[in-house]
């Protein structure tokens, strides 16, 4: 027996058969009144959809997405661990890596000493100048600056 507190009630039978439908109702003023009927329902019955029947498709995707994300973050958590440096203890003593060790070549035999010329290195003209209104850095060539329109 199923009963509604509403203006609308449905109800889906499970199998086909004959029932008897009772309408109960009663106003604000708390007047009640009841009417009763039989239904025969023949034929074969389809239950209402489930969720779970029609979407059971859409519940595996969501559990391989989750299981997904688990794995990515145990996986990512092991690689993290993989790659981080060893801890070292407080008061442990430390080995320093010894430097690799070099061949050495004997020194050539001392040179005469001769007369070291140098060359002296003209200066190259300036290829910028700088503003003296403004401390703008233009060309060389520049007759005007370009920020605040001093001749240059």
């Amino acid at each position: 027996m199923a009963t509604y507190a509403t203006r609308n009630a449905t109800w889906t039978p499970s199998e086909s058969g004959t029932y008897t439908v009772t309408l109960r109702a009663t106003d604000p003023a708390g007047n009640t009144g009841e009417a009763s009927t039989t239904v025969t329902v023949e034929g074969e019955v389809t239950p209402p959809p489930d969720f779970l029947s029609d979407y059971w498709w859409l519940l595996l995707i969501l559990i391989a997405i989750v299981v997904a994300i688990l794995l990515f973050l145990v996986f990512g958590r092991r690689r993290r661990e993989e790659e981080a440096p060893e801890e070292v203890l407080v008061g442990a003593p430390v080995e320093k890596p010894k430097p690799p060790t070099k061949r050495v070549k004997p020194a050539p035999p001392p040179v005469e000493e001769e007369e070291v010329v140098e060359e002296v290195e003209e200066e190259a003209a300036p290829t910028t100048k700088e503003c003296p209104n403004c401390g703008t850095i233009v060309g060389a060539d520049d007759a005007d600056c370009f920020m605040c329109g001093t001749a240059l």
